[in-house]
């Protein structure tokens, strides 16, 4: 089996709902799909019981978290690469996974452009064709583009200690490890930005700065410290005649 479609779900009956016929309307079909449920009370359990005959593997019970959740899915996943799709995220069309996968792949980590969605809009958001730890330093790949080597996950999972970033982390560990990452010039999903990350704003505010003291060596965080100085410097310099015209 090529492909593991993970779905994660707390009391988003709503969500859960766009999901399921988002992955229902696939044209490719070498996949399975698991659906962990946090012990959902607003009606998510009796919509994952409605259309349990999709699901290899599915559960409603309380969990650590979401990240505690992603593992315990990760440990009934079958597929050579699995793709983490929550609630109300939704592949960018039908032929989505048929773009991605029909030809063979053979990258660790394989990752394409995404579409954000917000309350009055949207955006498209590209990535580079090279990633590296400078990448992983400034920015976060979107997980609901990416598919992952079930391997890679099943050796080493996802830090539950944290609440919001725990999948930044370990495509830093994976960049650090050398694994091999693959960009498609794909739009893969749509993001619904009114998820946990839009819901702990104070942790997307300090998760990621305790994450770069833990996952990056002293000596790259360092020079990455004084290249922010050096940066911000430089645009002070550049923008002062503008900012400070009397």
């Amino acid at each position: 089996m090529t492909l593991s479609i993970v779905t994660i779900n707390y009391n988003n009956v709503a969500g859960l709902t766009k999901t399921i016929a988002s992955v229902l309307s696939q044209t490719w079909k070498d996949f399975e799909w698991i659906v962990v449920d946090g012990g959902s009370t607003d009606g998510s359990k009796e919509l994952i019981e409605a259309h349990q005959q999709h699901f290899s593997f599915w559960c409603s019970e309380h969990d650590g978290g979401i990240y505690n959740a992603m593992n315990k899915a990760v440990s009934h996943a079958h597929g050579r690469y699995v793709c983490f799709l929550n609630s109300a995220d939704v592949f960018y069309s039908e032929t989505t996974l048929e773009e991605v996968f029909s030809v063979q792949r053979t990258a660790d980590i394989l990752y394409g452009d995404w579409v954000k969605v917000y309350k009055k809009g949207m955006r498209v958001c590209h990535y580079p064709k090279d990633v590296s730890l400078y990448t992983f330093y400034r920015h976060n790949i979107c997980q609901q583009a990416m598919f992952v080597r079930t391997a890679l996950l099943r050796a080493e999972g996802f830090d539950e200690s944290y609440q919001v970033i725990g999948d930044w982390k370990r495509w830093v560990v994976s960049a650090l490890r050398g694994d091999s990452f693959e960009y498609l010039n794909i739009r893969i999903c749509r993001f619904d930005t009114q998820g946990i990350s839009s819901t702990h704003n104070g942790l997307c505010d300090t998760e990621p700065e305790r994450m770069r003291q833990e996952a990056f060596p002293p000596l790259f965080r360092k020079s990455m410290e004084r290249l922010d100085v050096y940066e911000r410097n430089f645009f002070v310099k550049l923008l002062k005649p503008f900012l400070f015209k009397a």
